[in-house]
């Protein structure tokens, strides 16, 4: 397929456009061409966050230049934008957004160029969201009444210096909105809010919403402890994920028609093993430091990324701190963290539950009972070996329990 033709700087273009996307091939074309007619447009980074659909393809064909994400997350991705991008002001857009007004891009950098502020928020004509009204304005007026005032704090559509944001630090997650702008406060940075009418989003499940409550009050939490507005806390070693049924109901919310699992215990992406025995820390920023440099078995992203095209949900499954594990999670681009040592049937059952037909588990220790709609895989050597991948979609469930997979020897081809 022939490039995009590449396209012709407009004398007003000033701001580099940064859409982080996950699985928004049906909006992100739209998106990027909105984002292209506007004349303070200077370029549109499509930042993908380990998408398994189309869209990469079509944010490229629309005129975006593609990059993809270090690790799951919206605030890794954004992180990965601010380095990819070009010019000094910054517009953040999401990959999920329709009914957009014209010029969009121009009337939030507009502040920015005439030094009326240096970090901006867009807003628009609905009242805040759940998460925003239940969880982030009681906690603002709580610890930062000073920004309690804005519209939508937690919304994505922001302008700031390219200089001021590569101060700040990215959550990684849900988190990342919250914490630019308290963030940005507290280095002194001049907020404003634009008003820029209407706009759609696509709503999200209950059980998203719940996950996203506790992301922004995880984060508003720390930053006021960092501002000295609580006493510091530390994080309890003996703190473990929820269980099998707790993450995977919440997991079933985002299936979008898939009914296939494969959990792959964390040590198998360490080459050395021993997950949960490496990141035994105490405090979080030392634990998130050594998670996030540590080293991957080679080829294990790459494989686990062929296994999510195929159509299955990826959880994976480890007695780590829940910090620790979550970092993880975001590196492999998993769905889900559930904890280690749970009996075979439980997790089973609990797949089955949620939607699931099948569950794959690799690598993780088994006590050798079989349960019915599970596969057990010994290791991710032995899960490469297996050639070619099953069937998209999967066929119906046979009612007889599913074998133990062979072992690596009998599984070549």
């Amino acid at each position: 397929m022939a490039a995009p033709t590449p396209l012709i700087r407009h004398p007003l273009a000033c701001a580099s456009v940064v859409i982080p996307a996950l699985d928004e091939e049906a909006r992100i074309a739209g998106v990027v061409r909105h984002a292209l007619a506007d004349p303070a447009t200077a370029e549109v980074i499509v930042v993908d966050d380990g998408s398994i659909d189309d869209t990469a393809g079509r944010a490229r064909r629309a005129g975006a230049r593609v990059v993809p994400a270090g690790m799951l997350g919206k605030g890794a991705a954004l992180r990965d934008g601010v380095r990819a991008a070009q010019d000094e002001w910054l517009v953040f857009l999401d990959g999920d957004l329709s009914g957009l007004r014209p010029r969009l891009v121009g009337d939030l950098v507009r502040p920015l160029l005439h030094d009326e502020a240096d970090f901006v928020k867009a807003r628009f004509g609905r009242s805040g969201g759940r998460v925003t009204e239940l969880t982030a304005r009681p906690l603002l007026k709580l610890y930062f009444p000073e920004l309690a005032h804005l519209a939508q704090p937690l919304g994505g559509l922001v302008a700031a210096r390219r200089s001021l944001l590569q101060g700040l630090d990215f959550e990684d997650g849900y988190g990342v909105d919250i914490g630019l702008l308290i963030d940005a406060q507290r280095a002194g940075a001049r907020i404003a809010e634009v008003d820029i009418g209407t706009l759609e989003h696509d709503s999200q499940p209950l059980a998203e919403l719940a996950g996203m409550a506790d992301e922004v009050a995880r984060v508003i939490h720390a930053r006021a402890a960092g501002a000295g507005r609580l006493a510091a806390g530390w994080l309890p070693a003996a703190q473990r994920p929820p269980t099998a049924t707790a993450w995977l109901d919440p997991l079933a919310a985002r299936r979008r028609g898939r009914r296939r699992l494969l959990v792959v215990d964390a040590d198998e992406l360490l080459p050395g093993g021993a997950a949960g025995g490496l990141f035994r820390f105490l405090h979080r920023e030392p634990l998130e430091a050594t998670v996030r440099t540590v080293e991957l078995r080679s080829g294990a992203l790459a494989m686990l990324h062929r296994w999510r095209r195929a159509g299955f949900m990826l959880a994976l499954c480890s007695d780590a701190a829940p910090a620790a594990a979550e970092v993880l999670r975001r590196r492999a681009f998993a769905d889900a963290v559930l904890p280690a040592g749970l009996p075979l049937p439980q997790l089973a059952g609990a797949a089955r539950a949620a939607g699931f037909d099948e569950t794959w588990l690799v690598g993780r220790a088994v006590d050798g009972v079989d349960a019915p709609g599970l596969t057990q895989v010994p290791s991710l050597h032995a899960l490469l070996r297996l050639q070619p991948l099953p069937a998209w979609p999967a066929p119906a469930p046979a009612a007889a329990p599913a074998s133990r997979a062979p072992a690596p020897a009998a599984a070549a081809s």
